[in-house]
């Protein structure tokens, strides 16, 4: 008994730590997002933040009170009040995630970004275990910290955009493949399989789990003689992602067309390159490309860690899947690669100074002095301000007259930005948010086959009244770029003989109006109607 004690003693030692380290992960980048005010600004900074926002609040809202009726027939009625989601779009699990914490927490964009403090601090926690098992504590916190300081990770905690929670999956992915090398039991394959398919739920991006499950196979020597269960592990994964996946690639597939052929992967391949670059800077970068080298070498020698061939071939699969795929590139993408970059900058760290006198002491002094570099020469993203979309949100709901009908008319982003901030403020979801962009114009979901609804002035504002909008909200900030729906507003606005009367203006990151419609029909004499997305040739109405 008193054996089995004094195991146990530094086993609850050792969780202790690390649930303190954890917890000051989770703070650390919680301290991020209020120095850079995100809990004071709407969800805007990126096209799709409020649709994931809103996608997540359509979940709660249903684990909360919607059992007993049919999912789809749910979400449409939601679309019908707050039309900014965007059903199977992206694969569920970030959603699934956001919809659990907020049924708790609370549908608040504040509650998302706690979520996304956890997150968060769940990368950093990953990182550092990976970093910690070769390079030792003191070379895995500075280029932790380091992690911590990327211009894109501050951006991706920020905000509620899925390229973070993908950022987490990749590195608990790299983790389970580290530890199926160590031992391929049958249980670390499921836990790889399972590792491999929630990264894919999480976003398309995450099917690298299967060409970096192929290529984990070939650096490896196959896994000694345990390549069927590797292969029962991609197959788990496949199973999990794959069906999401392709619904996700369907529906998107009107949204981004594919971008093919040889010098579409080469302009890839120099995106990724320079943004590497920007990210970490030509010290690290270098860093980053000679631990990787060093990796090949003892590879080739056939004395690597496990943790090395695990990260590099996660790494591989990851830039594989990115640059020869025809699919589009953007910087967010760079989020799962660059922990393992900063994981092959460890490992040149620890490589060089293990043949120094001093090594671990050298080798902490040394990566200590990257991180004051880094933080001496790199800058923090500026403080975040608000829109306006915020302020004017809370002025409607104090309307006395609910449910309010309100109009918005701005571009994708500041529509569906304040369609968010009304739906945080209306539990029931009894309020109407009417987007410019669905009742004046139409078009596909990249903008191209564009025609607008309404030949006039008169048209409009009359269908407005029919409607029984009660306010319309105007960006005057679109007119320096207006598009013809932006036009025809405006122009209905501006000369409605007391028809439309501005009650308000806001002046913050945008310039807004808010007007009363004074003739607004009561009851609406019209309904309400939307075309979900061509594809799916899904009809919502009152």
């Amino acid at each position: 008994m008193q054996d089995g004690n004094s195991k146990s003693a530094p086993n609850a030692i050792r969780l202790a730590v690390a649930a303190l380290l954890l917890l000051a992960a989770c703070g650390a980048v919680a301290g991020l997002q209020v120095t850079s005010h995100a809990y004071e600004v709407e969800p805007l900074r990126h096209t799709d933040e409020a649709a994931h926002y809103l996608n997540g609040v359509v979940l709660a809202d249903y684990l909360r009170s919607g059992w007993g009726e049919p999912p789809l027939a749910f979400a449409k009625s939601f679309y019908l009040h707050y039309p900014a989601i965007a059903p199977l779009v992206w694969p569920p699990l970030w959603h699934a995630m956001l919809a659990l914490w907020m049924a708790v927490a609370g549908t608040t964009p504040g509650a998302a970004l706690a979520l996304a403090a956890v997150v968060g601090g769940g990368v950093l926690a990953a990182f550092f275990a990976s970093a910690r098992a070769h390079a030792g504590w003191a070379v895995a916190a500075a280029f932790t910290a380091i992690l911590w300081g990327l211009p894109l990770f501050n951006d991706l905690t920020t905000c509620l955009m899925a390229d973070l929670p993908l950022m987490l999956m990749a590195g608990l992915f790299t983790l389970a493949a580290a530890r199926f090398l160590e031992n391929p039991s049958r249980r670390n394959a499921w836990l790889l399989g399972l590792a491999g398919g929630l990264w894919g739920l999480t976003k398309p991006n995450g099917l690298a789990a299967l060409p970096a499950m192929v290529l984990l196979l070939a650096f490896s020597g196959g896994v000694r003689g345990a390549w069927r269960r590797l292969a029962g592990a991609a197959a788990l994964a496949a199973i999990l992602s794959v069906p999401a996946a392709m619904i996700s690639v369907r529906l998107l597939g009107v949204h981004h067309p594919g971008e093919g052929g040889l010098p579409a992967v080469g302009h890839r391949m120099y995106f990724y390159a320079n943004n590497m670059r920007w990210q970490l800077g030509w010290p690290l970068l270098a860093l980053a490309l000679a631990g990787t080298a060093a990796v090949l070498i003892a590879m080739r020698r056939g004395r690597q860690p496990s943790a090395d061939t695990a990260a590099l071939a996660v790494l591989a699969g990851y830039l594989a899947f990115h640059v020869l795929l025809p699919f589009e590139h953007n910087e967010r993408y760079l989020g799962s690669m660059l922990p393992l970059l900063l994981y092959f900058a460890t490992t040149a760290v620890h490589s060089a100074a293990s043949a120094l006198p001093g090594g671990r002491r050298t080798a902490a002094g040394f990566a200590l002095g990257v991180a004051a570099w880094f933080f001496f020469t790199r800058h923090a993203l500026p403080p975040q301000s608000p829109a306006g979309f915020r302020e004017a949100a809370r002025a409607l709901a104090g309307d006395a007259i609910r449910p309010a009908r309100v109009l918005v008319v701005s571009e994708e982003k500041g529509e569906t930005a304040f369609t968010a901030e009304m739906a945080s403020l209306d539990p029931a979801r009894r309020g109407f948010v009417v987007r410019g962009s669905k009742l004046i114009s139409d078009s596909n979901w990249h903008g191209g086959e564009y025609k607008l609804l309404h030949a006039d002035v008169e048209s409009l504002a009359t269908h407005v009244e029919r409607l029984g909008i009660r306010y319309v909200v105007f960006d005057n900030s679109v007119l320096a770029e207006p598009r013809p729906e932006h036009t025809l507003a405006w122009r209905m606005l501006a000369g409605s003989g007391g028809r439309f009367k501005l009650e308000r203006t806001i002046a913050y990151g945008r310039r807004l109006a808010v007007y009363r419609v004074t003739r607004a029909a009561e009851p609406p004499l019209e309904r309400i109607e939307y075309r979900l997305s061509r594809s799916a040739g899904i009809t919502v109405s009152e």
